[in-house]
């Protein structure tokens, strides 16, 4: 560094040719840089910190700058900083001033020294290594405290299976109540029994029922088992009838219902005689109507079966009604104090027509024709026409008419006759001689 500035000062000042701003900063620059480039040499050569960072330039300049010795102006700069850069020789004790002496301290032979940068991070392992101890003395209590539960668990299952082995709990259904209704009970014996019995419960809707008793009644065995029946339940077996060895005692449950049965009662038949229809005929009236009656039954079941029925009321909800049956039975009229039978009169309308010709038959008109409906009285039939008001007598359903319909005829009269002129619309009676 002396030699650089020696050569600085011998140089001698030059004029510098004036140059433009850019060409000035650039100048700057390069001298900015050989400057920082020699400090950083001098550093070196004095046995300085550690090599710092220099500016991001190309090579070409650096090389260039190295070539070239600093300007004089700048050894001011640069005198200081290498004043303070250069080492200062060490001090003895003697020549220390006597306020600056310090005794000579004992430094022990195997003393380690650490240094400054370790002590924190030593910190740092110590305390991790503290937190995964934590951590694994938290992770075995909590294994353990959970070994401890299944234990407890395991035990207390253990515990309650003996329980129920000892006392099993039987569903008797039906039964409202069984405290002592277990698989295999043995109750305390009588005194002077010789060995228990083996009894069963057969109970309807529910498990069969067993225990171990010692001889005994149905009765007091049931009310020994607190075997509380409902109102629908009966015991089969007599209350008073000793236990047997192997013995069945059947509790049954009984219910009731209704039902209610139709029955249907026959009719009558009446007869009626008339002469309205052809005799040894008959002709129904009105038809005859069954009876009906209600018959309530009160039915008993035993375990869901049928096993009788009372009947417990009856009612009469429709009469019967006979039938009315016309028989026909014929009769007698008497003409000119002689009797002729009939089978049977029909009440018509009468009038009368004289037409000349041969009538629907193929008969020729005259006081012993009328016309009628064939339907009601067949062509050829005898009949006596009985006029209150006027004589017809005998005549013969021998001709038709377009207008002669059901219970009406029409009489034949000569024209010019009285009777023709004064007839007009009447009703007569018309017996079907036989």
């Amino acid at each position: 560094m002396a030699e650089l500035l020696s050569k600085q000062n011998n140089h001698g000042v030059k004029e510098m040719p004036v140059m433009d701003a850019e060409a000035q900063r650039e100048l700057q620059m390069k001298k900015r840089n050989n400057i920082m480039l020699e400090m950083r040499l001098s550093e070196e050569e004095l046995g300085g910190t550690e090599a710092r960072p220099m500016p991001q330039s190309s090579p070409e300049p650096q090389m260039k700058m190295r070539a070239q010795a600093p300007a004089p102006q700048m050894q001011k700069a640069v005198a200081p900083v290498l004043q303070q850069k250069r080492p200062q020789p060490a001090r003895t004790v003697a020549e220390m001033p006597k306020a600056q002496q310090r005794p000579p301290q004992a430094v022990p032979a195997q003393t380690r020294q650490v240094p400054a940068s370790k002590p924190k991070a030593a910190a740092v392992g110590v305390v991790g290594r503290t937190k995964r101890k934590l951590y694994a003395v938290v992770a075995a209590a909590g294994a353990l405290m959970i070994a401890t539960v299944c234990i407890v668990c395991a035990v207390m299952l253990s515990l309650s299976n003996e329980e129920t082995k000892k006392a099993p709990i039987v569903s008797l259904g039906a039964v409202s109540g069984a405290k002592k209704g277990l698989e295999e009970i043995a109750l305390s014996p009588v005194e002077g029994a010789a060995s228990l019995q083996h009894v069963s419960f057969n109970i309807f809707g529910a498990e069969p029922v067993s225990c171990l008793t010692a001889e005994n009644t149905v009765a007091s065995l049931t009310e020994e088992m607190d075997i509380e029946l409902s109102e629908n339940q009966v015991i089969r077996e007599d209350g008073e009838d000793a236990t047997k060895d192997g013995m069945i005692i059947s509790v049954d449950t009984v219910t009731y219902g209704t039902a209610t049965e139709t029955e249907y009662t026959d009719y009558g038949t009446q007869y009626v005689d008339v002469r309205t229809i052809p005799k040894g005929t008959t002709q129904t009236y009105s038809a005859g109507v069954k009876g009906e009656i209600a018959h309530t039954y009160t039915i008993t079941y035993v375990n869901g079966v049928e096993t009788g029925r009372e009947k417990t009321g009856e009612k009469v909800v429709k009469n019967a009604q006979d039938a009315v049956i016309y028989r026909g039975v014929g009769g007698y009229i008497t003409v000119g104090g002689k009797q002729y039978s009939y089978s049977y009169y029909i009440d018509c309308k009468t009038t009368v027509y004289c037409l000349e010709g041969i009538t629907a038959s193929g008969k020729p008109v005259g006081y012993d024709v009328i016309a009628v409906d064939p339907s009601v009285i067949p062509l050829g039939t005898k009949v006596f026409v009985d006029d209150p008001y006027t004589y017809v007598g005998f005549r013969e359903a021998a001709d038709t008419g377009g207008a002669i319909k059901g219970n009406f005829i029409d009489i034949w009269f000569k024209k010019g006759d009285p009777n023709f002129s004064a007839y007009g619309v009447r009703r007569a009676r018309v017996y079907i001689l036989d």
